[in-house]
């Protein structure tokens, strides 16, 4: 379904240079034809339903990294062209597929080094342990999950420390969705579901299920919120600005400003 876009110059990288690009946020160094490349516009997608980060409202991108890379482009001096690509999943591989530049709601996962080149992180996501049940979760420590079967959204970190830990220690399902996730506690079919908390909010709007939905008060994780480019596009030159920029924003109090504007809008 994507043939209609125009593939931009693929430059293939080794596998070690793309881990230290992804650990440097984007400071490998591109091919001159990418660095060369005119680029007076950022286009620019994100998740339509994360709120505070991104949401829409009457079919308009709203939220604080929608905000955060809008006063970026005019620190910068580049156009920001925000696009209403349609679901995560759509979103995410039209930005491998070079029909857009940038998304601004990506965890940094490792499976997506090789083609996105991430910005520095601009804030820490909250994970937290759920259940759904007549009782609230006894989980409170990474240990108490250990012999439990936990369910989570395929394709996401949930922290590099708590992803190794995860991997040896825990009995952990995949799913495609948090709504996906409450269901399945919600039938027995998993003793605990573990999920961004910003996302997990706005699926337990979407869902009904029959005994109550219980979150631990304190997240068990928390997992880095990046903006990332394809590796394709010719705007990565403007990687180091950007970085510039989200360190300046985090440092005055921008961001949190910006997370907890749209925190109170959308009632989180």
């Amino acid at each position: 379904m994507f043939e209609h876009f125009a593939p931009r110059s693929l430059r293939r990288f080794a596998a070690a240079g793309l881990f230290a690009a992804a650990l440097g946020f984007g400071t490998l160094p591109l091919s001159a034809s990418a660095q060369e490349a005119a680029c007076d516009t950022i286009t620019v997608s994100s998740h339509s339903n994360y709120p505070p980060y991104s949401y829409l409202k009457d079919d308009v991108f709203q939220g604080a990294a929608i905000e955060l890379i809008q006063l970026i482009g005019k620190d910068i001096g580049v156009k920001i062209d925000v696009q209403n690509i349609g679901p995560w999943m759509r979103a995410i591989t039209t930005l491998r597929h070079g029909g857009i530049d940038l998304l601004t709601t990506v965890y940094l996962v490792p499976e997506r080094m090789g083609d996105l080149a991430y910005t520095r992180p601009y804030v820490e996501d909250p994970i937290v342990v759920f259940t759904v049940g007549d009782t609230p979760p006894s989980h409170h420590e990474r240990n108490d999950l250990i012999g439990l079967v936990g369910v989570t959204t395929r394709g996401e970190s949930r922290g590099e420390e708590f992803d190794a830990f995860m991997a040896n220690s825990l009995n952990m399902m995949t799913v495609n969705s948090a709504d996906q996730i409450i269901n399945m506690l919600d039938q027995k079919r998993a003793d605990y579901g573990l999920q961004g908390l910003y996302s997990l909010k706005e699926a337990q709007k979407r869902t009904s299920p029959r005994s109550k939905l219980w979150i631990t008060d304190v997240p068990i994780s928390s997992a880095k919120m990046c903006m990332a480019f394809a590796r394709t596009s010719p705007c990565t030159k403007w990687i180091p600005a950007i970085n510039a920029e989200i360190e300046r924003r985090i440092a005055d109090g921008t961001v949190t400003g910006l997370m907890a504007k749209h925190a109170a809008l959308t009632g989180y």
